[in-house]
């Protein structure tokens, strides 16, 4: 297994560049990495710039719908590399697939992350998309937003919001709209730009 995915902190080695970025916003890492922190260095203040900010809204569910609102998901601190950027950047994918998915909560702009993850052959992808459609078309009693998830019956839906998968994919959506607002942003500039020389030629 190479080293260049492997996490020194929790002692776990990765197969990719998405499995590993999926791992460093993990709950799990996160905490391991704080008290790692904490116990390296003891003076050093929570509030430091480097240190990520988590989201400690709890998770609100409507009793008009009984589905989960996204008013738990704020903004987060998440450093980005310089070749992430480069990559966002130039990202120009044949098939329009974006570099992320918003409905896994997965960043996607490794080599053929994209071409795979959105593939037909990816069945929890498609499980979720399907589920997303159900939801977004209110067809769906007791169901998550952010996880795309559909439960029978509201005490399934209730544990669902109280559980470590819930919080952890939460915590992804929140590490991922760094990478959205990012990528959207160019591509509003990008239009500009072709609206703009569309109509210097005119």
């Amino acid at each position: 297994m190479s080293t260049e995915f492997f996490c020194k902190i929790c002692d776990i080695a990765c197969n990719g560049k998405a499995p590993y970025d999926q791992h460093l916003s993990s709950i799990k890492h996160l905490k391991k990495a704080k008290l790692n922190e904490s116990q390296t260095s003891p003076n050093l203040s929570s509030s430091s710039p480097s240190s990520p900010t988590t989201n400690t809204r709890t998770p609100h569910a409507s009793t008009a719908t009984n589905t989960y609102e996204d008013s738990s998901i704020s903004s987060i601190s998440v450093s980005i590399s310089p070749e992430t950027m480069r990559t966002l950047l130039e990202w120009n994918h044949p098939l329009d697939y974006k570099p992320y998915c918003d409905i896994c909560q997965l960043p996607l702009y490794g080599e053929n992350n994209a071409d795979i993850h959105f593939g037909s052959e990816n069945i929890i992808h498609n499980k979720k998309l399907a589920a997303w459609k159900q939801i977004r078309e209110n067809d769906a009693r007791y169901s998550c937003k952010v996880c795309s998830e559909i439960f029978p019956n509201e005490n399934l839906m209730r544990e669902h919001f109280n559980s470590d998968f819930h919080a952890n994919t939460l915590q992804q959506r929140n590490n991922l709209e760094k990478i959205i607002q990012i990528y959207e942003t160019y591509n509003k500039l990008k239009q500009a730009r072709k609206q703009s020389k569309g109509s210097l030629k005119s």
